[in-house]
């Protein structure tokens, strides 16, 4: 599991789009290394941000999509905090279970790459969809869909685009996941195995060591965005003389609907 660099709108050879903001769009990709399928969940910066809400979002979403035989998921990534290393995500996984939202699912364990060493297969992903992306140009997060799933001809990528009403913000669970309590004692980032059960949530320091349980301390689940996130007056300004001078025009009504 790991997130793309950033994609943008449009994406042109023009020289007019050079020195203009242009759209964020943003994919997180999930790789099964079972079945070398892949899950793209594809947003743009309209309808949603990089905060842990929405990554805790998607991974739940993600878990929810599994056939009912799966009774145990392993999530391997880097430690990166604000994405699969905080309390919010805790919290989410701990909702799911609280709330019995996968009954089938008994565990979900995250593992995390030792720093240096944080290669991993959606890594080639990512550079299948630049190569494929090099030589065209990119209008809309639309276009993006299309070519990520083409980016791999035997079985495409799979891609999940959502909007602002995906997003949850999950109830705090979860205050902290930090092993210590005051100085010099382990934190968040020396955590590399996260256990969460019906049970409850469990960690270790070290692969291969024994799990302990995450000292804790019920609420209804809101949605994150009541309204699509607005752009910077100067990104709206320079997407529209982008749709006066390079975006075609049919491209233009979508464009429109952002501004």
């Amino acid at each position: 599991m790991d997130m793309q660099q950033l994609l943008l709108c449009p994406k042109s050879f023009a020289s007019a789009v050079y020195y203009k903001r242009k759209l964020s769009v943003h994919n997180l990709t999930l790789y099964d290394l079972k079945s070398k399928d892949v899950f793209c969940y594809l947003w743009h910066e309209g309808q949603g941000g990089l905060g842990s809400d929405e990554f805790a979002s998607i991974i739940v979403d993600f878990l929810l999509s599994f056939p009912d035989n799966v009774e145990s998921v392993i999530f391997w990534s880097d430690g990166c905090t604000y994405q699969n290393h905080n309390a919010n995500l805790s919290s989410a996984m701990k909702y799911m279970f609280v709330n019995n939202l996968k009954p089938t699912l008994k565990e979900v364990h995250q593992k995390y790459l030792t720093r240096g060493h944080t290669q991993m297969e959606a890594d080639s992903v990512h550079a299948a969809i630049e190569t494929n992306s090099s030589k065209i140009e990119v209008y809309t997060p639309t276009e993006w869909e299309t070519v990520i799933k083409t980016a791999r001809r035997k079985n495409p990528y799979n891609v999940k685009t959502v909007d602002h009403q995906f997003w949850k913000k999950y109830p705090s669970l979860v205050t902290s996941i930090r092993p210590g309590k005051v100085g010099g004692d382990p934190t968040v980032t020396d955590i590399c195995h996260l256990k969460y059960t019906k049970e409850g949530i469990f960690y270790t320091l070290s692969h291969g060591t024994p799990l302990r349980p995450v000292r804790q301390p019920s609420m209804a689940l809101k949605a994150k965005y009541k309204h699509s996130l607005p752009l910077t007056a100067a990104k709206i300004a320079d997407l529209k003389s982008l749709c006066e001078t390079v975006i075609p025009a049919c491209h233009r009504p979508f464009y429109n609907s952002l501004l």
